[in-house]
């Protein structure tokens, strides 16, 4: 292929072309932003990070707040000698348990909506429906997506669980702060 472009330039006289090597997607986006693709990832990755806290910390107080009413049963619990190891097991549990009915639920559902609202969902510009409603799943995407928000429901809801399950029997019993 250089000899070629060579024997074309050569050729031609006034016009010298060159091939650039092809590039990805990202790189032409960050391109047309104008800075290093590192740049411009650490910026993205900074902003994503973010958006999770936000969630995540809510998650968490959500969560705290309903294990401090659930304060007599785990001095319950402890008094009839459970370790914290096993009462935080059975926090953990039960809220993963709602994330994966969370998650089973957000899917059926997004399956309803894309084939109750397909034409107004999938419409393109023209007007005209896309009949690709079952191709657009992605299995692997979807598995990534969803073990991430089990991840950030196990870490929001794994601190307020730590510490409820290491308060003193008394402590739980009265409902005294952690």
């Amino acid at each position: 292929m250089a000899a070629s472009l060579a024997r074309y330039n050569a050729a031609s006289g006034k016009v010298e072309m060159s091939f650039l090597p092809p590039q990805t997607y990202m790189d032409q986006m960050f391109d047309s932003v104008g800075e290093e693709t590192g740049a411009v990832f650490f910026k993205y990755t900074l902003v994503i990070l973010v958006l999770l806290l936000v969630p995540g910390i809510n998650l968490s107080g959500i969560a705290y707040s309903e294990l401090r009413k659930r304060l007599p049963e785990i001095g319950i619990r402890k008094a009839f000698g459970a370790t914290r190891r096993e009462v935080m097991w059975r926090m953990l549990r039960e809220n993963l348990l709602l994330s994966l009915l969370g998650g089973v639920l957000g899917l059926l559902l997004s399956y309803l909506s894309i084939f109750l609202l397909s034409d107004w969902l999938l419409a393109s510009n023209f007007g005209e429906s896309s009949s690709m409603t079952l191709s657009m799943f992605s299995p692997w995407i979807f598995g990534v997506a969803f073990l991430f928000c089990l991840l950030i429901n196990l870490l929001s809801a794994g601190i307020p669980a730590w510490r409820a399950a290491g308060a003193e029997i008394t402590t739980a019993l009265n409902k005294e702060e952690l």
